[in-house]
């Protein structure tokens, strides 16, 4: 509303005008009674044909002297749309909005990049879309678990080190790991599940089991090789021995994270990519561990009886 200069003149101000607009539009109170025991107020307000913006031209307002004067002489009224709350972040004005997911099939992260990938380009430069909720978060502890899983390797490595006395062994022990995360990622790929945080999870698990088949399968060996069996032979009878509690250990897994992994009995967005990591990586890890660590272990150690 945009006052005219000479509104002073006949002893009016804006305050005057905005409660003389508020009394026409919403009511003034006059008095108030009991219902009960409980206060109610009695206001006097205007017959709804009244209380309209193209009226309010008309609206009388009072000098001080008691001389009604139009409202359309005393100032111009503009319709016009303006937020009820103006929040700023980081100094920029900003706009939340906020949802929950209607669906379980899909995630956070997922959701977040489809609606980034449809807006783009459709708005103005001087505007920027922050994604925030369960999705930064997501993308918060993803950054942080590339750091902690290297971390965790080299702690792995150090404990095989110690455990065996030796420093070339926790390497074969390990050594399946890659062959595993591989396996895992290509599960994702085929099933087309994007990479998720708890993805990441199932494929952390999924290396201490692994890692525990490796270390089954060297441990046997080097207690064959203390009893005075050969390299070669130590391998064969070891790789033997120890086929069935492998095998059965992984398929096992498998089989029981499989219906979680297609959603057999009911689908859950966040254990599904855990489970398709965790049991694929387990699945295909089972010819590197048989096969690939006994080769190694015998072209590293078939030269001497000790390290």
């Amino acid at each position: 509303m945009k006052c005219p200069v000479w509104l002073e003149q006949i002893n009016l101000t804006v305050t005057d005008l905005s409660n003389a607009l508020r009394v026409g539009f919403d009511g003034n109170q006059v008095t108030s009674t009991w219902l009960g025991d409980q206060e109610v107020d009695i206001r006097v307000v205007l017959d709804e044909q009244f209380r309209d913006i193209d009226k309010l031209n008309t609206t009388k307002i009072y000098t001080p002297d008691g001389h009604p004067v139009p409202l359309s002489r005393l100032a111009t009224v503009e319709q016009i749309q303006i937020p009820r709350l103006i929040k700023h972040y980081n100094g920029e004005r900003e706009v939340t909005v906020s949802a929950a997911l209607s669906d379980e099939k899909i995630s956070p992260l997922a959701l977040s990049n489809e609606l980034l990938a449809a807006l783009d380009g459709q708005y103005s430069s001087n505007v920027t879309i922050d994604v925030g909720g369960e999705a930064e978060s997501t993308n918060e502890t993803m950054s942080g678990f590339m750091v902690v899983f290297p971390a965790a390797m080299v702690a792995i490595y150090f404990v095989l080190a110690v455990m065996f006395n030796s420093l070339l062994q926790p390497l074969l022990v390990m050594a399946v790991i890659p062959f595993a995360i591989l396996a895992s990622l290509m599960a994702l790929v085929v099933h087309m599940q994007p990479m998720s945080l708890f993805g990441l999870i199932g494929v952390l698990g999924m290396t201490g089991v692994v890692v525990n088949n490796s270390l089954v399968l060297i441990n046997r060996i080097n207690e064959l090789r203390q009893e005075g069996v050969a390299v070669l032979e130590a391998v064969t009878q070891a790789a033997v021995s120890r086929l069935r509690p492998i095998v059965m250990t992984s398929l096992t897994t498998v089989a029981g994270l499989l219906p979680l992994a297609y959603g057999l009995g009911g689908t859950d967005v966040y254990m599904g990519p855990m489970s398709l990591t965790l049991g694929y990586g387990s699945l295909f890890s089972l010819p590197v561990v048989l096969i690939v660590i006994p080769t190694m272990y015998a072209l590293f150690f078939s030269r001497s009886q000790n390290e």
